[in-house]
């Protein structure tokens, strides 16, 4: 049996690039319909 590797624990640099360059791209590119708050208009 194949097992998955535990995730890794993030780093303070980690933390700080997704942050500042990965959330800025979600919220303007995925959450108006993938977003708790989207009501169903992304699945």
């Amino acid at each position: 049996m194949v097992q998955a590797a535990a995730p890794a624990t993030p780093t303070p640099e980690s933390i700080a690039f997704f942050e500042q360059k990965i959330r800025p791209v979600l919220v303007s590119a995925c959450y108006e319909c993938h977003s708790a708050e989207a009501k169903g208009k992304g699945k």
